[in-house]
Parts: C-alpha cells; sequence; structure tokens
C-alpha cells in the first residue's frame, strides 16, 4: 500500500488545494480518498472527511495503514488514524508559525519533526534560521526541542 499527496501551488495566503491518492497495487492504480477544497476550488464528488486547507504541505508519514501524518509549512503536523480519510491538528510544533519541513513517527506515540527556521527556543527573543529537530512522546499534544542548530554538536552530547 502507498500513499501519495499532491499538494498545488499557493492558492491564497495560508491555504493550499491538497488531494491524498491511495494505492493497493504497488503504484498502477490510485484512488483519491482526501481532498483540500477552498472556497471556488471544489471538486466533485468530494471525498467524506478531507485535507486540511490551512498551510502547504511539505511531508507525509505513514506508520502503517491507518496511522500517518502530514508536516505543513504554518507549524503544524495533522495526523489521521483512518488510512487518510479525516485528519486533526496536532499541537503547533513550537510555536504556531514555524516551518516544519518533516515529520516521522516511529510509533503512534513519539514522533520527530524538523522545522526551518528555527523559534527562540532559549528566551532571547531572537530567531535564527537555522534548522530544528523536535520530538513528542504523547502523539504529537506537545513537542520538544532536541536540537538547534548544529546537529553534530547535538549528536555529541548525546
Amino acid at each position: 500500500m502507498g500513499f501519495s499527496l499532491c499538494p498545488a501551488e499557493v492558492n491564497g495566503p495560508g491555504f493550499s488545494f491538497k488531494q491524498l491518492y491511495r494505492s493497493d497495487d504497488a503504484g498502477r492504480h490510485w484512488q483519491l480518498i482526501a481532498v483540500a477544497n477552498l472556497p471556488g476550488n471544489e471538486v466533485s464528488p468530494s471525498p467524506l472527511g478531507g485535507l486540511p486547507a490551512v498551510g502547504y504541505a511539505t511531508d507525509l508519514f505513514f506508520l502503517d495503514e491507518q496511522h500517518g501524518w502530514m508536516s505543513e509549512t504554518r507549524g503544524f503536523v495533522f495526523a489521521t488514524s483512518d488510512a487518510g480519510r479525516t485528519w486533526n491538528a496536532l499541537a503547533p510544533v513550537y510555536p504556531p508559525d514555524e516551518f516544519v519541513t518533516s515529520v516521522v513517527f516511529v510509533s503512534q506515540l513519539r514522533g520527530y519533526a524538523m522545522s526551518w527556521p528555527t523559534p527562540d527556543v532559549t528566551g532571547t527573543g531572537v530567531y535564527r534560521e537555522v534548522p530544528g529537530l523536535f520530538g513528542t512522546s504523547d502523539g504529537g499534544k506537545t513537542w520538544t526541542p532536541l536540537c538547534v542548530g548544529d546537529f553534530l554538536a547535538c549528536k555529541s552530547r548525546s
């Protein structure tokens, strides 16, 4: 089984049209299973449920046939537990305007997200354009900064 997320060009400030397809035969045939519709841009017939229209999709990861996650440039990660038919927003990675570039979950509770630029996790009020790695152990209810900027230095500390 495979999934393919097809985001469109930017449709408006903070919103984009998206379609999610599923293949059960190694990519020979694809079935539309979820859509993010914007007003005036409806696809008919529209599947039940759907993808969030907010943000610009950056990554899609499925742990198994039912459980998947999608990252968005507006700092959100969305989760599905019904093979992509419906999606729920998780807590913002940190803070809500982060550009989350990728997401991976190793179980239904433990996951990791990469962001760019990295938020001010030091409390100085300075935002730096360096990558950040964030982790969750509660399925995305909360995210903790694991490494900011120099990943070689972070690796040597672990």
